[in-house]
C-alpha cells in the first residue's frame, strides 16, 4: 500500500471503472494495483534462471513454487497426441482444438493479418500504394504465420523508408544489397515481399519483366573487368546498341569480345582507341587463332606474334623444349570476334574517336552446315513421347519439339489455352478439352530474321488424340501441385516461383530435354539440335517453304533445301555413382540421373497427310 494516498472516485486507468483510485501517480484502483504488483513479482521470479526439475535444461521457471519451464509444463499439462492441423504427433498447445503451437498461430494468422492490413498507415503515399497493392494479391485460404511475418517486416520497412516513384529491378536490388546478409528471416521476407511487388508491376506493364531486366544486367557485366579507362567507353557503346534495338545476346557477346581485347592491348600497352592499327589486329586475332601447350604440365601460354619459335622453356613447370603450338579458337569464332570489333570501330569513327576503322578486308565465310541427329534418335524419342509410362512433363515438351518444332523461347513463353467470357473475364480452359496451346510473338529486335510464328495457336493433331490428350491430362496433373493457387498461366512452371506468372529460364527446357534423352538414349541430346533435326525432316517431305510457318525466316527456310548436312550423335554423359538420388530442380520435380528400366515402346501413331498442315512428323520419321 502506498505511503500516502487520497481516495478520490475517478475511472480506473486498467479497468476503466468508476472506483477509489488506490495509486494517484498510476491511476489504479486497489484490485488493478495489486494484479499489477502480483505481475511483476512473477516477472522478477521468471527472470532467474534454474535448471528445469523436468528436462535439466537451464531455464526461467514458469510458476513461483517449482523450477519447471514452460514447455515441459505445457507438455505436462496437455499431453502429446496427433495435431489436427499438421497430422503430427506434437505438444497440444490448445486442448479444444487439438492444435499444437504452429498450428495454432497458422490458425489465427489470417485474422491477424486481415487487422494489420487494415491498420497500416504510413506517411509516404507511394509507399501506402504499394502496401495496398501487394495486399490486394493475398490469397486468405493459404496465409500462415510466415505470411504474416512478412507483411509486418514489409510494413516496417515502408513506415521507415521512403521507395522511389516508380519502383524499379534497380531499386530493389540496392535495397537488398544495403541489408547485408540474405541468410537473416528478415531480409528474406524483405526480399520475398520486393520481388513479388516487382513481378505484380510488371504484370501491370509499370516497369520492364525480371527476365528483361537480367539479360540486360548480364549484357553489361563484363563491362567490369574490362580496364579502368575504358570502362566509360564501353558504357557508351552499349548504350548506343540498346538504341539500335540489340538484343540482350547481342550486346553480352560485343562487351565480351571488347572486354577481352582492351585486357590484351593493355598487356600490350595500348589504352585508347586511336592508338589501334591495322597491324595490332591482325596481331591480337593471329593470337586468337594460336597457342602454346607444355607437353609436360599441359598449362598454356600465350602466342607471341613477333617471335614464331617456341619459347626455349615452359613459365608453368620449366621444362625445356616441351612447348608446341596448338589451335585455341575455331575459324569461326575468330570471324565473330573480328566482326564484333569492326562494329565497334565503326562506331568509334562515327563519334570521332578515330580517323579510320583499322579492321579491314574480310573474312573467309566457314562452310555452312545444318548439324542433325539420325533418324534412329528421332524414332526414340517418338516412341518415349507414345509412351504411357513416360514423365508427362519430359514426353510433352519432346512432343512440342519433335512434331511441331517449337525453340526453347516458345516453349518457355508458351500458354494454356483460354476461353474470353461475356463480362470481360478469361477462364482457363482443361489442355485436354480445348487441344491447342497459345504462343506469342516474339519481342522485335534488331537482325531478328523471322516475326515467329503466322499461327498464334497450335492445334494438336486429331489422329493423335488416342495417346495426346491422355498425355496432356498427365501434364496438367503434374503440374497443378506447382500452381500455389496461382493464376499462372505459362505452360512450364519454376518450382516455387509459380505466383510470378514469369515464364522459366533457358536452363529449365534443357535440363528437361537432357534428362529425357538420357533416360532413352544414355546420352544428351540439345533442343537446339533437336528442333534443326527436325526442320529437315519436315523440308524433305513438305518442302523447305512450310518452315516459314514454324517460325523460320525465308531466307533461313529455304538454306535447308541447298545447305549441306552433318550427322552429330548426341553427347555421351558418364553418369557419377550416387548414394542419393539428386536434388529437385528449378523446374518440375526431375527423377534421379539413374537409367531406368526399358520402356515398353508402342507403336508410335501415323498421322494422316492433312495434319501436316499443323506440323506433326509421321511414323516413317
Amino acid at each position: 500500500m502506498p505511503a500516502s494516498h487520497v481516495q478520490s472516485f475517478a475511472p480506473c486507468a486498467r479497468c476503466s471503472q468508476e472506483k477509489p483510485i488506490y495509486e494517484p501517480s498510476s491511476g489504479l484502483c486497489r484490485a488493478c494495483y495489486g494484479i499489477r504488483s502480483n505481475n511483476l513479482r512473477m516477472s522478477k521470479a521468471k527472470q532467474v534462471k534454474v535448471p528445469c526439475s523436468v528436462c535439466g535444461n537451464v531455464r526461467s521457471s514458469h510458476l513461483l513454487g517449482r523450477a519447471i519451464c514452460q514447455a515441459c509444463w505445457l507438455e505436462e499439462q496437455n499431453g502429446r497426441d496427433l495435431c489436427k492441423g499438421c497430422g503430427k504427433v506434437k505438444v497440444i498447445y490448445v486442448r479444444s482444438q487439438s492444435l499444437c503451437k504452429h498450428c495454432y498461430e497458422d490458425h489465427l494468422a489470417p485474422e491477424r493479418l486481415r487487422r494489420y492490413v487494415q491498420t497500416f498507415a504510413t506517411t509516404y503515399p507511394y509507399n501506402q500504394i504499394l502496401f495496398d497493392s501487394l495486399a490486394a494479391t493475398i490469397r486468405w485460404d493459404t496465409v500462415h504465420i510466415r505470411t504474416l511475418e512478412q507483411f509486418r517486416v514489409f510494413g516496417r520497412f515502408l513506415q521507415a523508408h521512403a521507395l522511389s516513384n516508380p519502383l524499379t529491378w534497380d531499386c530493389i536490388e540496392e535495397i537488398l544489397a544495403r541489408l547485408g546478409s540474405p541468410k537473416r528471416p528478415t531480409v528474406l521476407h524483405l526480399r520475398t515481399c520486393l520481388f513479388d511487388l516487382g513481378h505484380l508491376l510488371s504484370a501491370q506493364r509499370i516497369i520492364e519483366s525480371y527476365e528483361t531486366y537480367s539479360a540486360r544486367r548480364r549484357a553489361l557485366l563484363p563491362i567490369k573487368d574490362a580496364p579502368a579507362p575504358m570502362q566509360p567507353l564501353l558504357q557508351r557503346f552499349a548504350a548506343d546498341l540498346w538504341k539500335r534495338g540489340e538484343s540482350p545476346w547481342n550486346v553480352r557477346q560485343c562487351m565480351d569480345v571488347l572486354q577481352t581485347f582492351w585486357v590484351w592491348c593493355q598487356g600490350q600497352g595500348i589504352t585508347s582507341p586511336e592508338m589501334v592499327s591495322t597491324p595490332l589486329i591482325k596481331a591480337y586475332l593471329l593470337a586468337l587463332h594460336w597457342h602454346w601447350v607444355c607437353s609436360f604440365c599441359h598449362e598454356q601460354m600465350p602466342f607471341e606474334t613477333d617471335e614464331r619459335t617456341p619459347p626455349p622453356a615452359c613459365l608453368h613447370c620449366g621444362t625445356l623444349r616441351s612447348l608446341s603450338k596448338k589451335r585455341r579458337y575455331s575459324q569461326n569464332t575468330v570471324r565473330q570476334y573480328r566482326s564484333k570489333l569492326r562494329t565497334f570501330f565503326a562506331w568509334a569513327k562515327s563519334q570521332r574517336l578515330v580517323t579510320a576503322n583499322p579492321v579491314q578486308g574480310s573474312p573467309i565465310q566457314p562452310t555452312q552446315r545444318i548439324q542433325q541427329y539420325s533418324p534412329d534418335v528421332i524414332r526414340k524419342l517418338c516412341d518415349y513421347v507414345a509412351s504411357p509410362d513416360a514423365d508427362p512433363v519430359e514426353a510433352f515438351v519432346l512432343y512440342l519439339i519433335l512434331f511441331h518444332a517449337f525453340s526453347t523461347w516458345e516453349l518457355r513463353h508458351a500458354q494454356l489455352p483460354d476461353l474470353p467470357l461475356v463480362n470481360g473475364a478469361v477462364q482457363q480452359m482443361p489442355l485436354a478439352d480445348a487441344y491447342y496451346v497459345r504462343i506469342p510473338r516474339p519481342p522485335p529486335s534488331r537482325g531478328r530474321r523471322t516475326p515467329g510464328r503466322i499461327r498464334l495457336r497450335q492445334h494438336f493433331p486429331e489422329a493423335a488424340a488416342s495417346w495426346l490428350k491422355p498425355l496432356l491430362a498427365r501434364f496438367e496433373q503434374a503440374r497443378q501441385p506447382l500452381l500455389e493457387h496461382s493464376q499462372n498461366t505459362y505452360l512450364l512452371l519454376a518450382h516455387k516461383r509459380a505466383h510470378h506468372c514469369a515464364p522459366v529460364s533457358e536452363w529449365v527446357v534443357t535440363e528437361i530435354v537432357r534428362r529425357a534423352s538420357l533416360k532413352v538414349l544414355g546420352s544428351v541430346c540439345s533442343p537446339h539440335i533437336l528442333r534443326k533435326t527436325v526442320a529437315t525432316l519436315f523440308a524433305d517431305q513438305s518442302g523447305p517453304g512450310i518452315l516459314h510457318f514454324l517460325g523460320w525466316g525465308q531466307q533461313q527456310a529455304y538454306a535447308y533445301a541447298w545447305v549441306s548436312r552433318e550427322i552429330v550423335q548426341p553427347h555421351a554423359v558418364v553418369l557419377p555413382q550416387m548414394s542419393e538420388p539428386l536434388p529437385a530442380s528449378e523446374s518440375f520435380v526431375f527423377p534421379a540421373l539413374d537409367k531406368p528400366e526399358p520402356l515398353s515402346r508402342p507403336s508410335s501413331p501415323s498421322l494422316s497427310e492433312e495434319d501436316h498442315a499443323h506440323g506433326p512428323l509421321t511414323r516413317n520419321h
